[in-house]
């Protein structure tokens, strides 16, 4: 009887042990570009610190909208711009003191080998074909794209053939699929592209910088172990991987 009460009483204690576990994993709520370095950077997190954490990807501003009108239950943002985590500020969701950026990125176009080439962005009003883009009401990628057009003078030469998509890896994958003669979207989804897709650079004087700001919901019950998380993105594994998918890091402090 002894015997059995304490095999009870040690498969009840495993259960809180993995319970607790469960409790304490954040889920991150987080911009779609930043997809594949997240994933690793995470895999590397659990091998290199025995902690977890649960992404949602998909457009900031939608994201967002998810978080301040419906109560997504997010324990922390990594959005791309900043007007995303404004709308969260502004509905008392996130502190403004909290926030920080972590990661800057660019702006490109790219086409397959059967689109016409760019010699500059201009050149764009120039083609024939569809042109995928984020929806700029659902991502920012949206809004650096539509700027650039605009800022560039191309906007009401190509309106007519702009796709706009839910985030900026559907812009991508749309141009991936055949589906799309080109496609607006960041310089760190060339990473996944092949040798048969070329691209150049939009000039930054079009649009605004691209800044990933980060930050822990304000009455999350795990906002030290968003903490944590966040802090290991400033370590050197997580910057290197951050690199190899072709961002530019700041430096992120996130210690209080």
């Amino acid at each position: 009887m002894n015997k059995l009460f304490v095999c009870v009483l040690f498969c009840f204690f495993l259960l809180n042990c993995s319970s607790g576990n469960k409790d304490s994993q954040p889920l991150v709520f987080a911009a779609a570009s930043l997809h594949d370095a997240l994933i690793e950077i995470e895999n590397q997190y659990r091998l290199e610190r025995g902690k977890s954490v649960k992404f949602s990807f998909g457009g900031s501003a939608h994201l967002s909208r998810q978080i301040s009108s419906y109560g997504a239950p997010a324990d922390g943002v990594i959005f791309a711009g900043l007007q995303p985590l404004v709308i969260l500020i502004n509905s008392g969701k996130i502190s403004s003191n909290d926030v920080t950026e972590i990661l800057q990125n660019r702006l490109v176009v790219i086409w397959g080998k059967q689109s016409e080439h760019l010699g500059s962005f201009q050149d764009l009003a120039f083609t024939a074909g569809k042109i995928a883009v984020a929806d700029k009401n659902l991502a920012p990628a949206g809004d650096y794209s539509y700027e650039a057009l605009h800022n560039s003078g191309v906007y009401d030469l190509v309106k007519n053939r702009l796709i706009p998509l839910g985030d900026v890896r559907s812009a991508l994958n749309t141009v991936l699929s055949g589906n799309s003669n080109y496609g607006i979207v960041y310089s760190s989804d060339l990473n996944i592209i092949g040798t048969e897709y070329d691209f150049i650079l939009i000039p930054q004087e079009f649009h605004s910088p691209i800044s990933y700001p980060a930050a822990e919901i304000k009455n999350s019950k795990l906002k030290y172990e968003v903490r944590l998380f966040f802090d290991y993105l400033n370590s050197k594994t997580a910057t290197d991987i951050f690199y190899r998918h072709g961002f530019m890091t700041s430096k992120l402090t996130t210690s209080k």
